[in-house]
């Protein structure tokens, strides 16, 4: 797809993102438009990188289990640990690819806001954000409109990647449905000049 050139785009600080997470600040519809797109293809790719991994394979079944359980702060952060155990590797490529992509929509943003405006305040981009703030969301998930931190994107990618059939699961709903909206942008973007240049700068 075309926005996944953006992993591979430039490297970023990775407080930056963490810190945006922390802040109490209400998000501007640009922010939430930006975190949709922004999160939703790194939901997508990290499913991908994950499936690959042998360790998710042997304890997927575990992590479905851990879904379905009643959920609080001391289960969500056991989870968490059981997903980092997956492997440096598999977790050093994911949290590279969450700050690289950062990086690249803060350089767009300041190299050339005139772009960055038109990419994230499109009709298109907003429709992004009614799908993910659409439905109730579990204990440990929030809208993927909002700032989310390393961990929150990580049980993202592993919920869908072990739930991704239920289709009457909140959060495979909402994923489901991001992947249609995906096609929406490509399409509204494909053959936009100013974004086309600013693809080709990134590579």
């Amino acid at each position: 797809m075309f926005i996944l050139v953006f992993l591979f785009s430039c490297a970023g600080n990775p407080e930056t993102k963490e810190s945006k997470a922390k802040s109490t600040k209400a998000l501007t519809l640009e922010q939430k438009t930006r975190n949709t797109l922004e999160n939703t293809i790194i939901v997508f790719s990290g499913s991908m990188l994950i499936a690959s991994n042998s360790l998710f394979k042997s304890q997927a079944q575990a992590f479905s289990e851990a879904f379905a359980s009643e959920m609080d702060e001391k289960s969500i952060t056991t989870l968490d640990e059981q997903i980092t155990g997956l492997g440096e590797q598999t977790m050093t490529s994911l949290n590279e690819m969450m700050v690289d992509m950062d990086a690249a929509f803060d350089k767009l943003a300041e190299e050339n806001l005139s772009v960055y405006e038109k990419i994230f305040l499109h009709d298109v981009m907003k429709k992004g954000v009614a799908i993910t703030e659409k439905y109730d969301l579990p204990a440990g998930f929030k809208p993927l409109s909002q700032n989310l931190t390393q961990d929150e994107l990580k049980r993202y990618i592993i919920k869908v990647s072990v739930d991704g059939q239920d289709s009457e699961d909140p959060i495979v709903k909402t994923y489901i449905e991001l992947f249609g909206w995906f096609q929406e942008v490509g399409e509204a973007f494909n053959s936009d000049p100013d974004f086309q240049s600013f693809i080709q700068n990134l590579r």
